[in-house]
């Protein structure tokens, strides 16, 4: 992948924050997000991985469907 496209990735994910909504969030990044697990406290974890294999993870809470938590990718700032 090319350092275009890694600093495109990490500046579309540090426009993606806690109060959006998972369809803000896809909107953003210009992919889906597959739900990948729930737990008894109503959080939702929604990842994607890019064709390098970069994890994309949010946390959803599933009364209000907003994003409570991001997680941080360290390699697209060591990667540009």
């Amino acid at each position: 992948m090319d350092r275009k496209r890694w600093r495109d990735l990490r500046d579309n994910w540090n426009r993606v924050s806690e109060g959006m909504t998972l369809a803000d969030a896809e909107a953003i990044m210009g992919f889906k997000f597959d739900l990948d697990s729930k737990n008894a406290a109503g959080r939702l974890v929604y990842s994607h991985h890019t064709s390098d294999f970069l994890p994309f993870y949010l946390v959803v809470n599933k009364e209000s469907g907003l994003i409570v938590r991001r997680h941080r990718i360290r390699a697209l700032d060591e990667m540009i």
